[in-house]
């Protein structure tokens, strides 16, 4: 493409340099025209590659010299130290090279430069024969003139240049001079070099940073949180404070103090429109250690990933996927189908960290993450994995966040919590000083200022701003006026500059505002129809310190602070607010035609502050599918949640296979949180609104979640009504995965409300699913199997259940799939505990808790862990996990799993001692569960109360006087009664267990009869309870329940 095609002429504020060879006219008369012609060569290479190596561009070529520009044609945010830089490496470039060319040609030149920062216009000049690049402009002449008041082997810079890097520069004061053309004599600075680990600020880059005052200590201590970090292990350090109280300052000083030694630093920050975008500081963290732009294409994004994948050494063809539809780039051709979105949103999270601990092998890494109090739910998720790791690596996560945000991780005893407080009055005082270049504010200057400062940085710079402002600039008082009065908060300061703007400026700035903290200047104009140069149109907004010029991936501005964004866009009315968020997101759907699935979260949050009602709805859709995919379950909730919003109340016109669409995703989504109570509310009175969606894809996968939400309810003949429904649409058209949805809801209720044939429609539900394609489908090959091994160990078949469990759980380490991993611990964990191995059940449920893919299995994990603890003997701890554990199931009406708590927790009670509301609360468990229709858990029930009777009949160890204290009316009124309760308690559960063939628990009733009748005298009805109990089990595979019968039978006689 020729320049012609990309430049117009614009004005833009740049830095000039200018450069020339001391006294080359004598040199080339000495030496001869080819002679001098090489070293021109020579010396012209290597100052052009000083300015190329700083980003600027030769604009002129004189013989013995050169002019630069660093700013434009493409725009550098610090155009001024860049100019130093390359001023700079030329003298020590023409110092090297003094001895080579002195060597050939006798010669050693001197060279002198001139650098200034200004304003000028730039273009092309010429016609179709011969064009060039051209800029004109005051700051082109006064950098020229300082070029030749400049010694030999010095670099003389503009007081206005010295202005923009003081602080990050070492130069010396050479005094006023008069230069032609300048009616005044011009202050000049001689550079004499760089200040070693100096950059500016990004929140002041334009005006110099003020010293950092009262923050030592806080540096301090991050430098002692890095040095634990060096020894090993994840090391958090929490930087708290208000807005603007200095956060970004303090770690902006913290990496400054780094450098680039021995550490690696990595940044990932949070937005406030970012808290709907999945992993967004993770992406973004992506995007920048990958070199991927916003603009790139799929193609484009793909041949980066790969090149860098396997540069780094990790396996293309397994990670390529994931990072793909991350990044939202998966358009089906890169293969993720078959996998459920809980598998690729947890090897999404997985290969996140692996590429963290791959950057962490060589060497410490710190991790910084800016504005966390806007972290979206993935990414605190993952932060949370980062912080509970026990990986042997060197990591410090430094995170900055308001004081209202808590982090899941906020308890942790590696946490270093720094909460930035006030600056002091005296701080203040030299802050304001430092800023006006004054020692002597004035008391009354000094009450007014500190008054309203109350000790924040931010608001103490635009206070020094506002008054430097008024005293214009000629020098004088501060305070002239005794009946001045200052700006009573930040948004009224902004708002004093802001006024002070163009009509124009005004306009785009309020656009601005709408598109987001940093957005293209070119998109913004363009959509208020303005036709002005861009940066013509931000100089003042740049000059008045509302918007910093930046070079991001998909800016090239940003508001100097969220604040300042945040009191522009409350200037604008409901209805501007409005049409601006719609032409926004018109402007970003046409510059992404063809790809507007990757920023879909973007366009849902401006067409849902839109009148564009449609399109809002379309895009939440994609965005709530593209969080579904990756597992990002809090997000697409709410995007799915949002959108049927706006078509219930907006009147919102959607087709029918949409709407049915968003309601199956949004039940998919609700069934992996377990919130089944929440889901029948919601979805309850859109019962009709559903029916009339029958002729759609999705009916049958709708009814089929809707079904299992009934089944986790215990409303098992909507439920059973709604899946033979779904089952019978399904298989009318032959839909797999419509039929495996609805088996999935049927073996459900299968093995909640058992029935004599429960096992065997069970295995034949699931068999048809593994019959199909979807046995290579992880998540039903996964369910398939839970429900198989459930209704194994409620038949009483606990060897094979104990075997499928184990088998589960090592298909899921193999296949990396955590949901397989914490499903087969959870059954395992359950056989354990019926084996009477606490122990290791409370291990293997703890380890399943730690592995599991996701909430459901987990909570059945922290549950028979409870249970475990409870029986083992720790009353109390099992009580307290039971207790959680229940609470959490209420909650989201998880009816189903309280078989797992709600019997338990009365056990644990008895343990602590507390019989008489222990054995209140198992017999009212006992009948909640008949009630409901749980034989089994009723069963389990009376069998646990027999045996708590029977202990206190059999027992040979007295009560403790605290628990005689405690239940002495109920031990009363027990005890003498204890066995006859327990041997009723025992038949009924025998009873309960043959009815419904669950011979694993008419056993264990029979045999713990056989020792209620044993202890009452009575041994022939003891043998024949035995008897019975050997015979049940021939129907099922229990050794160790064998074992004790043959141990019971050999007693007895």
């Amino acid at each position: 493409m020729l320049l012609s095609d990309t430049i117009e002429v614009q004005r833009r504020q740049v830095s000039v340099l200018f450069v020339d060879i001391v006294g080359f006219t004598a040199i080339a008369e000495r030496i001869g025209e080819e002679s001098s012609f090489r070293v021109i060569q020579v010396v012209s290479a290597r100052l052009m590659e000083a300015v190329h190596e700083q980003g600027g561009s030769v604009q002129e070529f004189r013989g013995d010299g050169l002019m630069a520009l660093f700013g434009a044609p493409n725009a550098l945010e610090d155009a001024p130290i860049r100019a130093c830089r390359a001023a700079l490496t030329m003298q020590q470039m023409m110092s090297d090279l003094g001895n080579e060319l002195e060597r050939d040609y006798e010669v050693r030149p001197v060279a002198r430069v001139g650098i200034h920062a200004g304003q000028l216009v730039f273009g092309e000049v010429g016609d179709d024969q011969r064009m060039r690049f051209t800029a004109i402009g005051d700051a082109v002449n006064l950098a020229a003139r300082l070029e030749s008041e400049a010694d030999g082997g010095s670099i003389f810079i503009s007081d206005t240049l010295y202005g923009l890097v003081k602080g990050q520069v070492n130069a010396t004061d050479v005094g006023l001079r008069e230069i032609k053309g300048k009616a005044r004599p011009q202050q000049i600075f001689r550079l004499d070099g760089l200040r070693d680990g100096v950059t500016r600020f990004d929140a002041s880059r334009h005006s110099g940073l003020t010293q950092l005052l009262e923050r030592d200590p806080d540096l301090a201590r991050l430098q002692e949180s890095l040095e634990r970090a060096r020894k090993g292990g994840v090391q958090i350090a929490h930087v708290v404070g208000e807005a603007g109280i200095g956060k970004s300052r303090l770690m902006h000083e913290f990496r400054q103090m780094l450098g680039e030694g021995d550490v690696r630093l990595l940044q990932g920050d949070c937005r406030a429109d970012g808290i709907t975008t999945p992993f967004l500081p993770f992406v973004d963290l992506l995007r920048s250690s990958f070199g991927i732009k916003q603009t790139d294409d799929r193609q484009t994004v793909e041949a980066i990933l790969r090149s860098g994948l396997d540069l780094i050494g990790f396996d293309v063809a397994a990670s390529l996927p994931y990072l793909m539809a991350l990044l939202g780039q998966d358009d089906g051709k890169i293969d993720v189908q078959g996998l459920g979105a809980d598998v690729v949103g947890m090897r999404i999270r997985q290969l996140l960290l692996d590429l963290l601990w791959d950057n962490c092998k060589d060497r410490t890494v710190v991790l910084f993450v800016e504005d966390l109090h806007w972290i979206d739910p993935g990414s605190e998720e993952l932060l949370n994995r980062i912080a509970h790791t026990d990986q042997n690596i060197s990591l410090l996560l430094v995170l900055a966040f308001r004081p209202y945000y808590q982090p899941p991780w906020e308890q942790m005893p590696k946490i270093d919590r720094l909460k930035l407080e006030p600056l002091s009055h005296d701080a203040t005082v030299q802050l304001l000083s430092d800023r006006l270049g004054v020692t002597d504010l004035g008391s009354e200057l000094v009450r007014l200022a500190v008054e309203k400062i109350e000790g924040n940085p931010l608001y103490a710079e635009e206070i020094a701003k506002f008054l430097q402002e008024r005293r214009g600039e000629e020098s004088g008082p501060l305070l002239d006026n005794a009946d001045l009065v200052l700006p009573a908060n930040l948004q009224n300061l902004v708002m004093d500059r802001f006024d002070r703007l163009s009509r124009d400026t005004r306009t785009m700035l309020q656009a601005a505002s709408v598109a987001g903290r940093k957005f293209s200047s070119q998109m913004v104009r363009d959509l208020v129809g303005l036709t002005s140069d861009v940066n013509e149109l931000l100089g003042d907004a740049v000059r008045q310190e509302l918007v910093l010029p930046i070079q991001d991936r998909d800016a090239d501005y940003s508001f100097k602070h969220a604040l300042v964004q945040d009191a522009i866009y409350d200037t604008l009315m409901a209805a501007q607010r409005r049409r601006l968020h719609a032409d926004v997101a018109l402007a970003i759907e046409r510059a992404n035609v063809g790809r507007t699935e990757d920023v879909a979260d973007t366009l849902a949050y401006h067409f849902e502050l839109s009148s564009l009602h449609e399109k809002a709805v379309r895009y939440l859709a994609i965005a709530g599918q593209r969080s579904l995919n990756i597992f990002s379950l809090k997000v697409a909730n709410d995007s799915f949640e949002r959108a049927i919003d706006i078509i219930d109340t907006r009147n919102v016109n959607v087709d029918d296979e949409t709407y049915a669409s968003i309601l199956k995703n949004w039940l998919e989504t609700r069934q992996w949180t377990a919130d089944f109570g929440g889901t029948a509310t919601l979805f309850e009175p859109k019962l009709d609104a559903i029916k009339t969606l029958k002729n759609t894809r999705y009916y049958p996968h709708i009814l089929g979640l809707l079904g299992t939400a009934y089944v986790q309810l215990l409303r098992f003949e909507e439920a059973e009504s709604i899946l033979d429904e779904a089952m019978s649409v399904a298989e009318s058209r032959n839909d797999v995965e419509a039929i495996a949805d609805a088996s999935i809801g049927l073996m459900g209720m299968h093995c909640v409300r058992w029935r004599p044939g429960s096992s065997q429609n069970v295995k034949a539900l699931a068999d048809r699913i593994l019959a199909t394609d979807l046995n290579d489908n992880l998540y039903y090959r996964t369910y398939c199997r839970f429900f198989v091994t459930w209704a194994a160990a409620i038949r009483g078949d606990f060897d094979l259940s104990l075997a499928q469990g184990r088998e589960t759980a090592a298909m899921g380490r193999r296949e990396n799939y955590p949901g397989a991993v914490g499903f087969g611990l959870t059954a395992v964990a359950y056989n354990e505990t019926f084996l009477e191995n606490y122990d290791a059940a409370i291990a293997t449920a703890a380890e399943g808790s730690r592995l599991s893919g996701g909430y459901v299995d987990k909570l059945i994990c922290d549950g028979i862990m409870g249970l475990a603890m409870a029986l083992s003997g720790d009353g109390k701890g099992g009580y307290e996990t039971l207790r959680r554990i229940r609470d959490e199931l209420e909650e989201k009406q998880y009816l189903s799993m309280f078989n797992i708590v709600d019997m338990p927790m009365g056990v644990a009670m008895a343990l602590m001692g507390d019989l008489s509301d222990g054995t209140k609360w198992i017999e009212e468990s006992a009948e909640r569960y008949m009630a409901s229709g749980n034989a089994h858990g009723g069963g389990m029930a009376y069998n646990a109360l027999g045996e708590v009777y029977l202990q206190m009949a059999t027992s040979k160890e007295k009560p403790t006087l605290s628990v005689v204290r405690k239940n002495l009316i109920f031990l009363i009124r027990t005890v003498p009664f204890a066995k006859s309760k327990a041997l009723k308690c025992f038949e009924k559960a025998a009873e309960i267990g043959l009815k419904g063939n669950m011979y694993g628990l008419a056993a264990m009733a029979l045999l713990n009869k056989a020792s209620a009748l044993k202890a009452s005298g009575k041994p022939k009805p003891a043998q024949e309870a035995l008897d019975q109990a050997r015979d049940v089990m021939q129907n099922i595979q229990w050794q160790a329940m064998s074992a004790k019968i043959d141990t019971a039978m050999a007693e007895l006689t």
